[in-house]
């Protein structure tokens, strides 16, 4: 370490630990600007217009549509008209969360569920059916980009039962600990835009001489496009059937609606949506799919920032798609035992689940792992930290649960605060009623809100000084 890294580290507080945490998780978040990533994904040179590996001529192109719908939609619709909005006309509509909602000129920015209620509503039905007139009436001379991120599922719905029963459902898996391919295939399948829907019904109905563009802001494992907001666009291999055995498996743990199981079962033996168009040629010659942000890239860039303040940097595997948010916790912990490192940045990317006992509380799976740790640290204390530490786990997408916020943070100085004034008590039964935010917000660990939108899974940073 430089003599320069070792003088601006002598004698430090928990705030400035607590700081450097901060700005990892600040720089991860730069590096994954959904509005960022799509302008950096589109060129134009002359008369060539570039998105990732399409090319064509622009003076073919007199109109450019967008569509898409996810948590960072929105920035990703601006990022298409700043780099095509002085070129030729440009319109659309997204479906964003409520609150999220911005002026982006013709292209309609709609709020169309609440902010925290991960679910599709009438709003969400209303605007996909307006996103499906748009694209069937677009001219022959218009570039349709579909942009989508996580949080699409349920934000781009036209529902194949009643809306109220996948609702349900949806709320029952995910509070049962289903992983994001268990649900989204069973999603599909209860969908008519989800799971390549989308993509044929651009194949069948719209007059555009190009291919559909769609440009994907990854929260999923290994960055399946088939499961980025249940894949509208992509073709898919599961079928109703699958969606079915995924029910049995959570019977007991959940109950499912009537209606489901009926309309499962009436098409179980449907083909997968892989097939051909009227014209004979298969519909996905008429998809580009891109995926050009996931937790990899925020991961890298967290990494280099931590290097650059000095830390010895250890990045440990994604987490599992089964991963509980304790275990996900002590990996980060056990990793920095095992190091040597004199001072020590531990990262690890994905998201661990929280299989939910207790209602009525508040905060999702970065609260919970959070307040997990701090209760299993606070539990060990037999007097004040010595040396300075600081955990923190935050949703990219600026949401976590139920709450507006990403995340929490705790430094040894906080554990501290907790063991001197006797509240791990009340840490634990938080815990223990799913009701981390209450207990965090109560002693300041709330990470803020960030500006930029994004939605590439959960960041954890896990730094120490010995």
């Amino acid at each position: 370490m430089s003599s320069h890294h070792s003088n601006r580290y002598s004698n430090r507080s928990g705030h400035a630990i607590r700081d450097d945490a901060i700005e990892i998780w600040n720089a991860s978040l730069k590096a994954v600007d959904a509005r960022e990533l799509v302008a950096n994904s589109i060129e134009v040179t002359g008369d060539r217009l570039q998105i990732c590996d399409f090319t064509a001529e622009l003076s073919l192109i007199k109109n450019a549509l967008v569509v898409g719908a996810g948590k960072a939609a929105g920035a990703m619709a601006a990022g298409v008209a700043d780099q095509l909005g002085a070129l030729v006309t440009v319109k659309g509509r997204v479906n964003v969360p409520d609150g999220s909602e911005f002026d982006c000129g013709d292209i309609a920015i709609s709020g169309t569920r609440p902010t925290g209620i991960n679910l599709p509503t009438d709003r969400v039905v209303n605007s996909t059916l307006e996103i499906c007139r748009l694209i069937q009436h677009a001219p022959s001379d218009s570039l349709v980009t579909f942009v989508v991120s996580g949080g699409g599922s349920a934000l781009l719905e036209i529902p194949e039962v009643d809306l109220t029963a996948t609702r349900e459902l949806i709320t029952g898996l995910s509070r049962a600990g289903a992983t994001i391919e268990q649900l989204n295939t069973v999603r599909k399948h209860l969908s008519q835009v989800k799971g390549g829907s989308l993509g044929r019904f651009y194949n069948n109905h719209c007059n555009s001489r190009f291919p559909l563009i769609s440009l994907a802001i990854s929260d999923v494992p290994d960055d399946r496009t088939d499961l980025i907001a249940s894949g509208p666009t992509v073709a898919d291999d599961s079928t109703p059937a699958d969606a079915l055995q995924i029910l049995d498996r959570f019977k007991g743990l959940i109950e499912v609606p009537e209606a489901v199981v009926e309309f499962l079962a009436s098409t179980a033996t449907r083909s997968p949506c892989s097939g051909s168009s009227a014209s004979g040629l298969p519909w996905t010659d008429r998809v580009r799919n891109y995926v050009i942000g996931s937790n990899s890239t925020a991961v890298a860039a967290a990494a280099e920032t931590a290097k650059s303040l000095g830390y010895r940097v250890e990045i440990i595997d994604q987490t599992d798609a089964e991963e509980n948010t304790t275990k996900a916790a002590m990996r980060l912990l056990d990793a920095s035992e095992a190091s040597n490192a004199d001072r020590l940045c531990v990262i690890s990317g994905g998201e661990p689940v929280v299989h939910v006992t207790a209602s009525g509380g508040q905060g999702g799976r970065n609260h919970h792992l959070v307040l997990a740790a701090m209760c299993k640290l606070a539990g060990k204390q037999t007097g004040p930290t010595s040396a300075p530490f600081c955990l923190l786990s935050g949703g990219t997408d600026g949401e976590d649960g139920n709450v507006p916020f990403p995340g929490a943070l705790f430094d040894h100085e906080l554990i501290d605060q907790v063991v001197e004034q006797g509240l791990l008590r009340d840490a634990k039964d938080s815990l223990a009623r799913f009701d981390s935010h209450t207990f965090l917000s109560r002693i300041a660990a709330i990470l803020p809100k960030p500006e930029i939108q994004t939605n590439v899974r959960d960041i954890r940073i896990f730094l120490r000084e010995r």
